[in-house]
């Protein structure tokens, strides 16, 4: 029996292959299929037969892959160079180097003073960029060479290939692009302070690091206020849309640019594989639900693909431009999103790989690399490191309070006034004490992409995996082959990934206050290149098997058709679970602000009308962005504030000036009772109406108050005075 299975695997190696492959994604997929489909109160049976199912998907696909490996093994083309040699024009000590080095030295030091205080200034801008380029000049010897060679690798594109990302690129805005007025629906309380915080910089509000909201970067919010002055957008939600979205494409070609890279030492399998990387990514669910939020969390992802592509040619040649892009692109991504802190460690981790497995002769030459990437990348920073010094508080508040709870961080009030002075312990004895918390982290954020996902509504359908089935059954049988390819290669590029992809899950898992927050999509998207193309990686595999089993272009064209039919399988999940599934959780938990906003348009007089706070109801920035009066400030936290708020109402000379000779509309709760009645008691002649929402049964009440006259306001007013002393 044996003898006739070594016969047969010996005369149709390519036909064994091909059923093993496509057995091990059918049962991966079914596997996948009872995770992303288990019934409440049954995720015990679920996680057995789905489990069992995924574990005989690895092990064929591992049995392939070594019989891949024995019969078509690729001979890498070497280590790839796209460039010739750099050598320093200016050595050593040379005079222009050490002209360069002290005019650094100054425009850092001007670009720290200027632009102190929090605050953005045009001289400390000027100095900011100018020292970035005179650092590249010293810490270079001289003028950037790698634009060349981008452009003379972009001649290089085959026809096919630029069609096939064209295409590509298509599918993805469709994704990102389609519906995007009506979904995501309603703006959550992070787009609106995104949105006053664009209108406060068109206002002449500069700062290098906005404390409103926990603390914010400031790149996603200039970007907003720049889209915002493009006619026909301005301060609206579907800017912040509109920019996310663009964003989430540009992270879409910089995995197919790190793809290429990272196996550049195999063009052909690096190319297809690129190919299949954006393909999975333009129709993702995870990545389109995020390039629709309007966050600053979108660029993540686009920062950490960028990162790497510039770390695996550094780690291969050893090119001090090499180090110096990478510099740039980790100094900048730090003024993007909170997770891009941890990039730094990918670096180190980067430094470490090389200095082991990476060429003996030229330890040292790594080392001084590295430090010139830190260099650049400190001095792209320095306007940031000046905030970090003047309020260290505020800048680690986010990650101390993920680590250890509400006490760490201070609280600011939207100006950036500290109202209270958290006490930090040490974050290393936090996570020494926490240990078995942090453990069950990482396990639960390993998890999110097939089995758990995030709890969170606004990232996402509740608990559902990150991944369709489709993507998902890819990236486990991915995760066997390229652990089957560190073993056999150890090559410094591929431990660079994988390394970034377990440092990129830290900053989800290191929420050991809060586990339950963990898995978070958001924090976790990081990851989010590494994981799309270890599925490329065993998606391509899988299409190349059918390939070999039909001579010349029948076997390419098979191979295309099979890829088609699992990235439009891919695609046809995706677009159920965000554009229906998940249109349908995110309107039954947001509230109808829209409807709400519309009211207060039609009523046409937002200097007459008045919100009454209460606990877990409308927030009133999000009203006033949404009905397009974005300094709207008529709000009382409590019904016992409305007369004062209206004094200072009347008193304004703005077009949100009450006017007692108008009707007025006070909007409230249907909870709150006594505001209700209050309102009655001051102004007996108005009317209260009840309006149910048109999205999730939620109601809210509007009380209309006919005019009061200038003598009637000052009697209320006098009465309300009268009765507090």
């Amino acid at each position: 029996m044996m003898a006739h299975w070594r016969t047969f695997l010996a005369r149709h190696p390519a036909l064994v292959m091909a059923g093993l492959q496509t057995g091990a994604f059918a049962l991966a997929w079914a596997g996948n299929t009872v995770f992303a489909n288990r019934q409440w109160g049954r995720h015990a049976e679920a996680l057995w037969q789905g489990g069992v199912l995924v574990l005989l998907g690895m092990v064929l696909w591992w049995v392939a892959d070594q019989l891949r490996e024995r019969c078509w093994t690729e001979t890498p083309a070497g280590q790839p160079d796209d460039s010739p040699p750099c050598r320093a024009r200016w050595s050593a000590l040379h005079p222009a180097r050490i002209f360069s080095i002290l005019i650094g030295f100054n425009l850092s030091g001007a670009a720290l003073v200027f632009n102190s205080r929090n605050t953005f200034t045009l001289g400390g801008v000027l100095a900011w960029l100018a020292s970035i380029v005179v650092w590249w000049l010293a810490l270079n010897g001289g003028l950037p060479r790698f634009p060349s060679i981008a452009i003379r690798s972009l001649k290089q594109q085959q026809l096919l290939i630029a069609v096939t990302l064209a295409l590509i690129l298509a599918a993805g805005a469709a994704f990102r692009l389609a519906d995007l007025d009506a979904m995501p629906p309603e703006m959550t309380r992070d787009q609106a302070a995104n949105l006053l915080d664009a209108y406060a910089i068109q206002n002449g509000y500069h700062p290098v690091f906005f404390p409103r909201n926990t603390g914010r970067e400031p790149a996603q919010l200039y970007a907003t206020a720049l889209a915002a002055s493009v006619p026909g957008l301005g301060l609206t939600f579907r800017t912040v849309k509109v920019v996310s979205a663009v964003e989430g494409l540009l992270t879409v070609l910089a995995v197919w640019a790190l793809a290429r890279t990272l196996l550049a030492d195999r063009p052909r399998f690096g190319q297809v594989v690129g190919l299949a990387a954006a393909a999975l990514l333009a129709v993702s669910y995870w990545h389109t639900a995020q390039s629709r939020m309007g966050l600053r969390l979108i660029l993540a992802p686009l920062v950490t693909a960028l990162l790497l592509v510039y770390l695996t040619r550094a780690l291969r040649q050893n090119r001090r431009e090499d180090f110096l892009a990478a510099g740039l692109v980790l100094g900048f991504g730090l003024y993007t999103y909170i997770s891009v802190r941890l990039l730094p460690l990918v670096v180190l981790a980067g430094l470490v790989i090389a200095w082991r497995w990476g060429q003996r002769g030229e330890r040292w030459r790594y080392a001084l690399n590295t430090g010139r990437l830190f260099g650049m990348a400190l001095v792209v920073f320095v306007p940031l490191l000046g905030y970090m010094l003047y309020q260290p508080d505020l800048f680690w508040s986010r990650i101390g309070g993920r680590l250890q709870g509400e006490t760490f961080a201070s609280v600011v009030d939207g100006d950036g006034n500290v109202l209270y002075e958290g006490d930090a312990a040490r974050p290393a004895a936090t996570l020494d004490q926490n240990a078995a918390v942090f453990a069950q982290n990482v396990a639960n954020a390993l998890m999110m992409y097939n089995w758990r996902g995030d709890e969170a509504w606004v990232s996402g359908i509740p608990y559902h995996p990150a991944l369709d089935p489709f993507t998902g059954s890819l990236f486990i049988l991915g995760v066997v082959t390229w652990g089957a390819r560190l073993v056999r290669r150890r090559a410094p590029a591929d431990l660079l990934l994988t390394a970034a992809f377990l440092i990129m899950l830290l900053p989800s898992a290191l929420s050991l206050a809060y586990p339950n927050e963990n898995p978070s999509a958001t924090r976790m998207n990081g990851t989010l290149p590494a994981v799309y193309l270890v599925a490329a990686v065993a998606l391509v595999q899988l299409c190349g098997g059918v390939c070999r089993l039909l001579p010349g272009r029948r076997g390419w064209v098979a191979g295309g058709m099979l890829a088609a039919v699992v990235i439009g399988g891919a695609a046809a999940t995706n677009a159920d679970l965000y554009f229906t599934r998940y249109r349908f959780w995110y309107t039954d938990s947001s509230f109808p602000y829209r409807q709400l906003a519309s009211v207060v348009r039609q009523f046409n007089q937002p200097g007459n009308t008045f919100l009454v706070g209460y606990p877990m109801w409308v927030d009133e920035n999000i009203l006033a962005v949404e009905a397009g009066m974005i300094d709207w400030m008529n709000y009382a936290t409590l019904v016992d504030l409305i007369p004062a708020t209206m004094v200072v109402a009347a008193e304004r000379d703005t077009g949100y000036r009450f006017d007692p000779q108008r009707d007025t509309l006070f909007l409230l709760s249907p909870q709150d009772t006594r505001a209700m009645s209050k309102l009655r008691q001051w102004f007996p002649h108005g009317q209260a109406e009840t309006v149910p929402s048109t999205q999730n049964g939620m109601q809210f009440v509007l009380y209309y108050v006919p005019p009061l006259g200038r003598a009637g306001f000052n009697a209320f007013i006098q009465r309300q005075v009268e009765s507090t002393r």
